[in-house]
Formats: structure tokens, C-alpha cells, sequence
């Protein structure tokens, strides 16, 4: 691996100054702050990017390395180009490798919700949820609002 390669992280601030970092700041729209206890909105006010050398540890160069996270990455990528049918044939290919990759279920059902399939989003987000994927739950709360608001207006 070159010494130069890099990776993005993300830093979020919460109002009382504590930092987390995060891989996607588009996969999670609400932290719960562990110093203050303040729930606070993921927004581009309070994301910043960290570049990461892959050299600063060897447990992130090994996970860079390894083709499951490569294509992890890449599947996030493309969510963020918005080319949600692309990531899922990526997050389709992890599962195929590794099919208890909680990361792989939720980014799925998170491109499912944005191309508005939303029963699949609901099945590979409950998997997600099951396999104790943090942010499952609350993804999976927003994709069955949007099914309950569909069938509201498909019977008005």
C-alpha cells in the first residue's frame, strides 16, 4: 500500500466542543452527545473532513485494505454521488463475501429508501437492526413513516 494513501473520516462537533468521527455524515442525521447527553443534528455546520493517513494505525490499514471494506467504501461513495443503484450492487457483492456485514444491510437498505423501494429498505434494515447496526433503528423508523404516509395518500 502506498505510504501517501488516504482515506476521509469525518469530524462532527457537537455544541459543547466534543468531537466523534464518523465514516458518512449523509448515513446519520442525529448524534447523542456522550459528554453532555444533548441530542444534536448531523448538519454540514458541525461536519468537517479528517483525512487519515493509513499509516496512523494498523488496524485502519488493514480495514482499508481488506476488498470488503475497499468496496464498503466505494458503495459510499457512489451514495454520496447519488448513484444509489451502483452502491447496491457494491453492498450486494459484500454480502455475498461476508452476509453478516450489518455495515453492507444498512448502507443497502439506506440506498433502497432514497430509490423509494421502500419494503426492501425495511427487510435489509431490520436485518441491519437484528445484527445491532447503531443507526438500523432509526432508518428503519423513517422508511416505515414513509410506507405509513404512502398508503395515507394512495387512499385519499
Amino acid at each position: 500500500m502506498p505510504s501517501d494513501f488516504s482515506f476521509t473520516e469525518y469530524i462532527v462537533t457537537c455544541h459543547c466542543g466534543a468531537e466523534w468521527t464518523i465514516a458518512n455524515p449523509e448515513m446519520q442525521d442525529h448524534l447523542t452527545c456522550s459528554i453532555c447527553g444533548c441530542k444534536f443534528e448531523v448538519t454540514e455546520e458541525n461536519v468537517h473532513p479528517k483525512q487519515i493517513p493509513a499509516t496512523e494505525t494498523v488496524a485502519q490499514a488493514a480495514r482499508v485494505a481488506s476488498p470488503t471494506s475497499q468496496q464498503l467504501h466505494d458503495a459510499i461513495a457512489l451514495v454520496r454521488q447519488g448513484r444509489f443503484t451502483e452502491a447496491l450492487n457494491l453492498y450486494k457483492a459484500v454480502l455475498g463475501r461476508d452476509y453478516e456485514n450489518r455495515d453492507a444491510f444498512y448502507g443497502m437498505g439506506y440506498a433502497y429508501w432514497k430509490l423509494g423501494r421502500h419494503r426492501e429498505s425495511c427487510m435489509v434494515l431490520s436485518l441491519a437492526h437484528e445484527m445491532g447496526h447503531p443507526a438500523a433503528k432509526k432508518l428503519l423508523d423513517r422508511v416505515n413513516q414513509s410506507l405509513e404516509s404512502r398508503k395515507h395518500s394512495s387512499r385519499t
